[in-house]
């Protein structure tokens, strides 16, 4: 009788080695308080640090990019703030457009201005 071959069994999961390290925290509160600013900021009506929340987003997608499997603890936080960061993106984009809409508005009530006092004059 030949022995039976050994069976395989499936691999464990692979558990995350990284640690979320007092820098990571520091650096996510520091992101999260970014986007709060801007966040706040536009609640105001004022225009947000746009330098900063690009470089926010660029860093952001760069640490993404470079996380290896062992990593993935740190890759759902890094996630959370990029959905928090492009929801942010679309508050911008909206209010952009009503902006535009107004300048559009107004360029259309000075030119009708201008055209309505050159009718008048002979």
């Amino acid at each position: 009788m030949s022995a039976a071959p050994p069976r395989l069994r499936p691999s464990a999961p692979a558990r995350s080695c990284a640690r979320v390290t007092p820098e990571h925290a520091g650096r996510a509160n520091d992101r999260r308080d970014l986007l709060e600013r801007c966040r706040r900021a536009l609640a105001q009506g004022e225009l947000p640090d746009l330098d900063r929340l690009a470089a926010l987003l660029e860093g952001l997608g760069g640490e993404l990019g470079r996380l290896s499997r062992a990593d993935d603890g740190l890759r759902g936080p890094l996630l959370a703030l990029l959905d928090e960061a492009g929801r942010l993106t679309e508050t911008l984009r909206t209010e952009q457009a009503r902006l535009a809409d107004q300048l559009r508005a107004a360029g259309a009530y000075r030119r009708a201005g201008v055209a309505y006092r050159r009718a008048g004059k002979p």
